[in-house]
């Protein structure tokens, strides 16, 4: 026995004629944004996630919201520049001494990639008093002079990260005598492959020793320091929760020496991969000394 809820569901089946010709033509209504009604501290945060070359360059003339947001100093308080973007640095460097400008003394964080001009950190030293970090990666040997000139206009710096740059006994000397917040220091170097004992370096190492007791970050990738200069950093930096002495090769970590750097909360060691290291370039050669050292002490 049929169903009345059935037999009512074929009458109205019997009534509808699907016409496998008709063709459906489905809109789909997608919801626009006005970027323009976004918040002033979101698209503050999105311009500044754009960098400062594009920013002052591009940004600033779409229209007068963002151009008015781009003259707001803060926005340039912490700049990138890398040099290898472009193939004639002039007009970078015109675009960088511009944002230094726009930050009107508010520059806390500044990274130089690849320049060799030695005028721009001067012209940052001259005009950003509270400058907290410096990165300078590859840059020429020029700025080497700069920066021994600069140190005393940065006080307040907390963070030296040098890439493929010199990190020298001078160099840590200004840091001790003009900079007293400094808590984090990064002297790196892609390491030797080759071993000679007339390589070995500590004068860097014990010049950290002696002039900079507070730090509790040290990294000194590829260093050519030997246990005399480790043992100087151990003595000097009672602070340190981090030490990184990957690639540091004439170093024999044994005994009491081992035991000390043991006790160091984040401790990486010779052998260690270097996997995550900026501007570090590993190579099979290097990433097999790594693996095999000849040298005696590695564990």
């Amino acid at each position: 026995m049929m169903s009345s809820t059935s037999k009512s569901n074929q009458e109205i089946a019997k009534k509808i004629k699907l016409n496998p010709n008709t063709k459906h033509q489905w809109k789909v209504e997608q919801q626009t944004r006005n970027w323009l009604e976004l918040p002033s501290n979101i698209m503050t945060d999105i311009l500044f996630r754009i960098g400062a070359k594009d920013m002052l360059q591009n940004a600033q003339k779409v229209c007068t919201t963002w151009r008015k947001i781009c003259k707001d100093p803060s926005i340039c308080r912490v700049l990138h520049v890398d040099g290898s973007t472009q193939s004639y640095q002039e007009p970078l460097s015109m675009t960088f001494k511009h944002a230094v400008d726009k930050s009107q003394g508010q520059l806390i964080d500044l990274t130089m990639v690849n320049f060799d001009d030695d005028r721009l950190l001067t012209y940052v030293a001259d005009r950003s008093s509270q400058l907290r970090r410096l990165e300078v990666a590859c840059c020429d040997g020029q700025l080497y002079i700069s920066m021994l000139k600069c140190f005393k206009k940065f006080s307040l710096l907390g963070e030296l990260s040098l890439h493929s740059t010199v990190l020298s006994g001078r160099i840590v000397e200004k840091l001790g005598r003009y900079c007293p917040l400094l808590k984090i220091l990064k002297g790196n170097e892609r390491p030797d492959t080759y071993w000679h004992e007339d390589w070995v370096e500590d004068e860097t190492a014990v010049a950290i020793g002696d002039e900079l007791p507070g730090l509790t970050h040290l990294e000194l990738i590829g260093n050519n320091m030997s246990n005399y200069g480790l043992k100087a950093i151990l003595d000097g930096c009672s602070h340190l929760e981090l030490l990184d002495l990957r690639g540091c090769f004439y170093i024999e970590l044994k005994g009491a020496i081992r035991k000390r750097c043991k006790k160091i909360k984040c401790f990486k060691m010779p052998r260690d991969s270097l996997e995550g290291c900026p501007y570090i370039f590993e190579d099979s050669a290097t990433e097999r000394w790594l693996q095999k050292s000849i040298f005696r002490g590695f564990y």
